[in-house]
């Protein structure tokens, strides 16, 4: 049996006599001594110890050695390599919470500069979860905002916790794909409550994130001067301000203003004639 090996035997039983606190300043010290030796060693220690102390109930010396462990990463980003962010694979698997959010924002932010996308794209949906789980749906779908089957995900999820109303959710879907890399996704939104969730249909709120789906996407495909787009925008956003400040998300049709209009110009009635098609019950 190596050197090693009877340390982490030792490890093993402070664990299992709940000598949790101890275990983790005892990992720490056996990083930083290995380590320097070796990364691979120091690797080995901290794969063990995140493997250990998740299993148990307490999860703050866990935590504290992801944390310790993403700070090393951080100020040594040269050793950032495949091997490295192996213990990382873990939280996955631990139970949303606060503590467990704010580890996994920070092991996203130390990747972002990387090209490892697998574990980003995993570790990033599992944030989403986490923040669904605890009921922050905002937070939750900032992480889902680029995959549609997420996003169905976060309304089945809704729907049967009815954390907000679904219309207030899909209007702050809409508006925040809207404003993402990917704003056609937005029709998809569209098509998923036509499909799902139809009743939806004839609330104010559902159609109001039709119009925006509408003009929004006129500018995406360069449909109909962005001049008289503007207009039709700013002439819904006045309509409807009432129910957009009663869904928390005026602030978002300021983004999206900013972000596809660069100066307002006047123009004839493309939100009339839209509003007027609606009524007649014209398909989108």
């Amino acid at each position: 049996m190596s050197g090693l090996e009877q340390i982490f035997n030792i490890l093993h039983q402070n664990i299992i006599e709940g000598k949790l606190y101890e275990a983790l300043m005892q990992y720490k010290s056996l990083f930083n001594r290995y380590s320097r030796r070796s990364i691979e060693h120091g690797i080995a220690i901290i794969q063990d110890g995140v493997e250990q102390l998740s299993k148990q109930n307490d999860l703050t010396s866990y935590f504290g050695l992801i944390e310790f462990y993403e700070k090393y990463l951080e100020t040594h980003r040269n050793l950032i390599n495949d091997k490295s962010i192996v213990p990382f694979n873990n939280i996955i698997e631990i139970p949303a919470s606060e503590d467990k959010i704010k580890q996994e924002e920070a092991i996203i932010q130390l990747l972002n500069q990387t090209s490892f996308n697998d574990i980003k794209i995993r570790l990033n949906k599992d944030l989403g979860i986490s923040y669904m789980n605890i009921g922050n749906i905002n937070k939750a779908l900032e992480s889902f905002i680029n995959d549609i089957n997420d996003i169905v995900m976060l309304f089945d999820y809704v729907k049967q916790h009815n954390n907000i109303p679904m219309e207030q959710l899909t209007l702050l879907c809409v508006l925040k794909v809207l404003l993402s890399n990917t704003p056609t996704n937005a029709r998809k939104i569209y098509q998923l409550i036509q499909d799902k969730y139809n009743s939806l249909l004839s609330s104010q709120a559902i159609q109001v994130s039709i119009i925006y789906i509408i003009l929004i996407m006129k500018v995406v495909d360069k449909k109909d001067k962005k001049e008289d787009i503007e207009i039709a925008f700013k002439k819904a956003t006045s309509s409807f301000e009432t129910i957009l400040k009663e869904n928390q998300v005026l602030v978002f049709v300021d983004e999206l203003h900013s972000k596809y209009f660069a100066k307002p110009q006047s123009s004839p009635n493309l939100f009339a004639s839209l509003m007027e098609s609606m009524m007649q019950g014209g398909q989108h």
